[in-house]
């Protein structure tokens, strides 16, 4: 939409372009100046080239948040960042018909981008990201869900950082795992962290 310009600022960009008028009169020819007046013929400076901002890289897709087996399965939401630190949330679905019980810590891997393990620690406790209130015995009727929080770090110190590309889980060592594409920036940390099995995020 088109706004109409208001009256002082009309006034002062007519002021403008007569002042310009003064100074151009008697110009020859376009970026010349008229001799005697001591003034020195502008310099014209082609425009920098800036040189295009890279794409950044396209967002890990998020694991689908409803069942698609007929057994316990895990998924896992968008990776957070703050301070250096990463972090997600792993979700245990029921989608069986029958109870689950389930006790511990999920079964978690990290895989390079021909889908082999890594060689990364996986520690079971607290972090930036989550903290942890340690095993408990959980029932979860079907369609019932727990949560946990694997975390890692990106911090760089010595040597090269290590990046994985697929996260492998599975709800406990003795389940079916699950693959799924996650960018896993590692840093020189070698090693991720994740919390017990929980009816809820403690608070």
């Amino acid at each position: 939409m088109i706004q109409t310009m208001r009256p002082p600022l009309r006034a002062a960009l007519a002021a403008i372009a007569a002042a310009a008028g003064l100074v151009l009169a008697g110009c020859a020819e376009p970026g010349t100046v008229p001799t005697g007046t001591g003034l020195v013929p502008p310099t014209v400076t082609p425009p920098a080239v800036t040189a295009p901002t890279p794409a950044t890289a396209p967002p890990d897709p998020v694991a689908p948040q409803t069942c698609t087996t007929d057994r316990p399965m895990v998924t896992h939401g968008p990776v957070e960042a703050g301070l250096g630190h990463r972090g997600m949330l792993l979700r245990l679905l029921n989608c069986g018909t029958k109870p689950y019980r389930v006790r511990g810590y999920p079964s978690v891997a990290i895989l390079d981008g021909r889908q082999t393990l890594m060689p990364v620690e996986v520690r079971h406790g607290s972090s930036y990201f989550g903290r942890d209130l340690g095993p408990a015995d959980l029932t979860l009727k079907p369609g019932g869900s727990a949560v946990a929080v694997l975390a890692w770090s990106a911090t760089v110190t010595a040597g090269d950082p290590a990046e994985g590309a697929y996260l492998r889980v599975a709800p406990t060592d003795r389940d079916e795992t699950t693959t799924y594409p996650v960018r896993f920036d590692l840093g020189t940390t070698g090693a991720v962290d994740v919390t017990a099995w929980s009816y809820r995020l403690p608070t």
